[in-house]
C-alpha cells in the first residue's frame, strides 16, 4: 500500500475535526476555526502535488467551515482560492465557487470586488465554456456593479465586451446601444474620447449586418455632430464606402474599400467577421419566388401587384444573412399588415388539364379539385409578420386578391392555388 502524502494526512486530520464532538470545554466555533485551518493546509500542499481538483475540494470544505464560525471574509476568500484551483480544469466548479464569493461580497458591501468576481465568471463562459450568453450577462453585471463603485472606465469595458457578444450573437440593435452608451461616456474626457471613432464604426457595421443603410447614414450624421472631427476620419470614410457599396450591391467596392483599410489599420477578428456578414448579404441573390412574382402576376391577368408596397427605398433582401435569432432579421416595413395571410402553391412536373363542366360542378360544391393528371404536391406558405419580404409581399397581394373575389359570392368562397415546377419548388426549399 503506497504511503499517504502529506496533502492526504492533513485532510484526515481536517475531516477529523471537524467531525468530532469536542468537550465541555471546547466550543463548536473554535473546532471549526481548527478544522479550516488543516483544510487550508491540506488545499495548499494538494496545489504543490498539482492536484487542483483536490485542492479546490479542500478550500471549499474550508470555507463551509469558516461559514459556520460566522467569519464572512475569511469565507468569501476561501471560496475565491477554490475558484482559483478549479479553473486549472474544472471551469463548471470555478463558476460555482465564483458565485459563493459573490454572494459573501455583495452582502458586505464589497461591489468592485464582486464585479471582479462577476467579470471572471463571465471570462469562463467565452474561454472555456464559449457560452456567449451567460458571458455577456456576466459583463453587464460586473459593467453594472463597476459603474456604481465609479470605476467607469473599467465598467465601459465591461460594455463593450458585452457588446461585441451582442453582435456575436446577432443581436445589433442591443449591440448597438452598448457602443453608443460607452462613446457617450468616452467623449467627457480627453483621454477617452480618441475610442469613439472605434464605438461608432462598430455601431455602422452593426447596422449593416442588419442591412439597415438608412440607420447608417442616419448614424454617421448624428456622429459628425456629436464630435465635428469624426466625418474626417478613416473610420467615417472606411464606413461610408461600405453604406455605398451595400446600397448599389457592388462587391467589389465593398471588397475594395475593406482592402484598403486593411492596409492602414489592420482588422481584428470581430470586425473581420462582421463585414464576412455583410459581405453575404451582399452576395445573395433573389429567391425563387421574387423571380416567378410577375409569371404568377400574368397568369393570374392580374396588374395590381406591388412587389414593394412601402415607400421606403432600403432594398430588404428576400434571404438575409443566417441568424438563430428571428429579432436580428429584416423586418417587412409593413409587418403590422400581415397578421396571416396563406398562399397555397401546387407543384407538378405534369401539364394541368381543362376545367370540365364537371370539376365546375365540383368546385362550386367546394370540393377539391386536381388539375394535373398526378396529383400535384401542395405548398402553403403562411406569413405572420415574415422576415422574408418577398414571401410576405406575394402573401398580401394573394390574399387582397382572393378577398375580392370572395366578395362577389359570399357562399362560395374561393381560395387561390398556383402551379410551380418541380425545380422552382427545389430552389424555393432551398432559399426558404
Amino acid at each position: 500500500m503506497a504511503p499517504k502524502s502529506p496533502a492526504q494526512i492533513l485532510l484526515e486530520k481536517a475531516d477529523k475535526k471537524a467531525g468530532s464532538s469536542g468537550g465541555w470545554f471546547t466550543s463548536s466555533t473554535a473546532k471549526f476555526e481548527e478544522a479550516g485551518d488543516l483544510y487550508q493546509q491540506a488545499a495548499n500542499s494538494f496545489k504543490l502535488e498539482k492536484l487542483f481538483k483536490e485542492a479546490g475540494d479542500a478550500f471549499a470544505r474550508e470555507a463551509e467551515c469558516r461559514e459556520k464560525c460566522k467569519e464572512n471574509n475569511e469565507a468569501s476568500n476561501a471560496w475565491w482560492n477554490a475558484a482559483k484551483a478549479y479553473k486549472r480544469g474544472y471551469p463548471d466548479l470555478a463558476i460555482q465557487a465564483l458565485t459563493q464569493t459573490i454572494i459573501f461580497l455583495t452582502q458586505s458591501g464589497r461591489f468592485r470586488q464582486a464585479a471582479d468576481r462577476e467579470k471572471e465568471i463571465g471570462q469562463i463562459y467565452l474561454q472555456e465554456s464559449n457560452d456567449l450568453r451567460r458571458a455577456c450577462e456576466s459583463y453587464v453585471r460586473a459593467g453594472d456593479w463597476y459603474a456604481q463603485e465609479d470605476a467607469t472606465a473599467t465598467a465601459n469595458g465591461c460594455y463593450k465586451d458585452a457588446a461585441d457578444l451582442h453582435a456575436d450573437l446577432d443581436e445589433y440593435p442591443q449591440a448597438i446601444a452598448r457602443y453608443e452608451q460607452v462613446a457617450n461616456h468616452s467623449l467627457t474626457s480627453a483621454l477617452t474620447k480618441y475610442s469613439v471613432k472605434e464605438y461608432w464604426l462598430k455601431v455602422g457595421l452593426c447596422a449593416l449586418a442588419m442591412n439597415d443603410t438608412v440607420t447608417a447614414r442616419r448614424n454617421l450624421a448624428k456622429y459628425g455632430n456629436q464630435d465635428a472631427t469624426f466625418l474626417s476620419t478613416r473610420e467615417a470614410k472606411f464606413l461610408t464606402a461600405l453604406v455605398e457599396a451595400v446600397e448599389a450591391g457592388d462587391q467589389e467596392s465593398f471588397t475594395g474599400a475593406v482592402v484598403e483599410f486593411d492596409q492602414v489599420t489592420k482588422l481584428d477578428n470581430w470586425k473581420t467577421a462582421m463585414l464576412l456578414k455583410i459581405k453575404r448579404g451582399i452576395d445573395a441573390e433573389p429567391g425563387t419566388i421574387l423571380k416567378c412574382a410577375h409569371t404568377i402576376r400574368d397568369s393570374l391577368g392580374g396588374d395590381d401587384f406591388d412587389e414593394s408596397s412601402s415607400e421606403s427605398d432600403i432594398e430588404y433582401p428576400l434571404t438575409p444573412p443566417p441568424s438563430d435569432y428571428s429579432e436580428s432579421r429584416p423586418i417587412y416595413p409593413q409587418h403590422e399588415l400581415l397578421d396571416m395571410h396563406t398562399v397555397i402553391m401546387r407543384v407538378s412536373d405534369k401539364e394541368p388539364r381543362p376545367i370540365s363542366g364537371k370539376d365546375g360542378l365540383s368546385r362550386r360544391k367546394g370540393l377539391v379539385i386536381d388539375h394535373a393528371i398526378e396529383k400535384p404536391l401542395t405548398l402553403c406558405l403562411a406569413s405572420r409578420e415574415s422576415s422574408k419580404p418577398a414571401i410576405a409581399s406575394l402573401a398580401q397581394y394573394f390574399a387582397s386578391r382572393c378577398k375580392r373575389r370572395s366578395r362577389k359570392s359570399t357562399k362560395y368562397p374561393k381560395s387561390e392555388a398556383f402551379t410551380l415546377s418541380l425545380d422552382e419548388l427545389n430552389s424555393l426549399l432551398e432559399c426558404a
